[in-house]
């Protein structure tokens, strides 16, 4: 006969007996309600008897993060900073949260990119927004957006177009390209290669009169399969019990760029790179392979000048006060602004 429990609530509920035990023997121990130097009304002493139990229970979890587990296996929940959705994909707090001033926000980013717009064009560089959509928003079938965040990604998009900012639509090809397989990892907050990929070919359609540079014949290939924790996972802690209760490490398919760099230079024989790339993890981060994708798709080549942890608005200002923005400007700058920090203040 088939047992009815799922091997997740079993554990869970085992975990939940055994830590009730321990909170039992804790509290007819001998100093269980020995007076504590801390009063009970202001919560101090509460926080002190917490500490002694976790100290006293500690040992006899395995090394396990117990509350995790619990969280977890009868509450399908993970730590604060995490939403979990269908199939256990799991979505960071940011992209839901309506912060206050979040509309002032946005209005200031959109200042922002139109002055940066400005500065580049005096010096003939066209500037190309690459607005990352939000995971939820691509994976809207796994988890709901607010609706108060329905249209950010359209409204903010279009009021840049009508600056003369080109922002090519990354909502609609990153859909399709669902279908041959995942533009999003399931317990990390990134792109796949992938969906770098889709962006990279997107954004080379939205400049229509582009010219490779000379010699240029370079081309992805496939590459390997290597494991990747997702940045995620820090909130969904089960300890031993990571991909057998939960989620674990995920497959990242890697893309390889081969092929030859072009030929040629400047006026002292200086390889030329007409593309800068400014932005955060999403193109910091070799193992997305941003950059390489941008490379293939422009036949061109470009310098990474994403930051990650920074948003994307301090990589932009450290770029333009930077010597190589003055004495070898690009041709071409590619600046990738995740659709999450548009309502968010710049991370200090």
């Amino acid at each position: 006969m088939s047992n009815p429990w799922p091997l997740e609530t079993l554990v869970g509920a085992t975990l939940l007996a055994v830590v009730t035990g321990g909170t039992v023997a804790t509290l007819v121990a001998d100093d269980a309600f020995a007076p504590l130097d801390a009063p009970v009304l202001d919560g101090t002493w509460a926080s002190e008897w917490e500490d002694r139990l976790d100290a006293g229970f500690g040992p006899r979890i395995w090394g396990i993060d117990f509350w995790g587990v619990v969280e977890w296996t009868v509450f399908r929940q993970g730590r604060p900073g995490v939403l979990v959705g269908t199939d256990d994909w799991l979505f960071t707090r940011e992209e839901f949260e309506v912060l206050p001033g979040r509309d002032a926000e946005i209005a200031s980013k959109r200042s922002r990119i139109l002055a940066v717009q400005k500065q580049l064009m005096a010096r003939n560089i066209q500037l190309v927004v690459a607005l990352v959509p939000s995971k939820a928003r691509i994976y809207s079938d796994r988890v709901s957006l607010p609706p108060t965040m329905d249209s950010t990604y359209g409204a903010f998009r279009e009021s840049l177009l009508a600056e003369g900012v080109t922002a090519p639509d990354l909502v609609a090809p990153l859909r399709a390209a669902r279908a041959q397989g995942e533009v999003f990892l399931a317990t990390d907050t990134h792109w796949t290669p992938l969906g770098a990929s889709v962006v990279a070919a997107a954004l080379r359609s939205s400049v229509a009169d582009w010219e490779p540079q000379d010699g240029a014949a370079w081309t992805i290939e496939a590459g390997e399969a290597i494991p990747h924790e997702g940045d995620l996972l820090s909130y969904v802690p089960l300890g031993p019990w990571q991909g057998v209760l939960g989620p674990g490490a995920e497959t990242v398919s890697t893309r390889i760029l081969t092929g030859t760099a072009p030929t040629g230079g400047g006026l002292l024989g200086d390889v030329e790179i007409p593309i800068t790339v400014v932005g955060t993890s999403y193109s910091a981060n070799i193992t997305w392979g941003f950059v390489d994708e941008l490379k293939a798709a422009f036949q061109s080549d470009a310098l990474n000048a994403a930051q990650e942890g920074r948003g994307p608005i301090v990589p932009m200002e450290a770029w333009t006060n930077d010597a190589s923005f003055l004495e070898t400007p690009p041709r071409l700058v590619i600046w990738e602004i995740p659709e999450r920090y548009l309502g968010r203040p710049d991370p200090q």
